[in-house]
């Protein structure tokens, strides 16, 4: 199924450039990391995949997947509870309460307590793990993953190295304007393209040969 401009642009929110691509297809996969409170784009998504992998480190917003999937009858939406990065370690999760979508790792909390933003903030300790050790031996047809996770996108992505050797996948991340530098040794590793779309703030990967 190929998919037109309107259609990439709306449900998944990657460039135009992509229009013509046939990477997307109706047997193919995604992975939805970053959910937040808002599942809209994730229900979106099973309009347009097999199966989506959606994860989020947040315990609320993964408890409002699963509602969303009982309400809706979500057969193909997968949800999943991780703290997702590089390694395998523990980290602090810095959670708001307020706005799920804004908790963070890297959550600044000595300049949250100047600005009295702490009480609607609270920090736990998670176990960190990787795209490739959750999902390389059980995920098929990866054809895109978008990733929002308030600037763990890069390590997300360098966990994600043996799944992206291996299918190729359309990657969409939240950038920061020093992560051009990462974009670029990325595309050289991979033989990938990358582009800005600035009205997203984010940055497209696209496999070399598909456009």
């Amino acid at each position: 199924m190929k998919l037109d401009r309107d259609t990439l642009f709306h449900y998944i929110g990657i460039s135009k450039l992509i229009c013509q691509t046939n990477l997307l297809n109706k047997n193919s996969t995604a992975i939805d990391i970053g959910i937040g409170k808002n599942l809209h784009n994730t229900i979106e998504y099973t309009k347009l995949f097999k199966t989506v992998y959606a994860v989020d480190a947040h315990k609320d917003s993964y408890k409002k997947m699963l509602k969303e999937i009982q309400k809706h009858q979500l057969k193909n939406l997968k949800p999943y509870h991780y703290f997702l990065s590089n390694t395998q370690e523990t980290v602090q999760f810095h959670c708001s309460d307020e706005n799920i979508g804004h908790s963070s790792q890297h959550f600044d909390m000595i300049k949250a307590a100047g600005k009295h933003l702490l009480p609607n903030w609270s920090t736990i300790e998670m176990q960190s793990t990787t795209l490739d050790d959750v999902f390389f031996d059980k995920i098929e047809d990866l054809a895109f993953i978008k990733i929002d996770a308030e600037n763990s996108d890069i390590a997300i992505i360098i966990g994600a190295y043996k799944l992206i050797q291996k299918w190729r996948p359309v990657i969409q991340f939240e950038h920061r304007n020093e992560d051009a530098n990462f974009a670029r040794y990325f595309c050289k590793k991979f033989k990938y393209r990358f582009f800005p779309d600035n009205q997203l703030s984010s940055y497209i990967l696209l496999p070399k040969g598909n456009i």
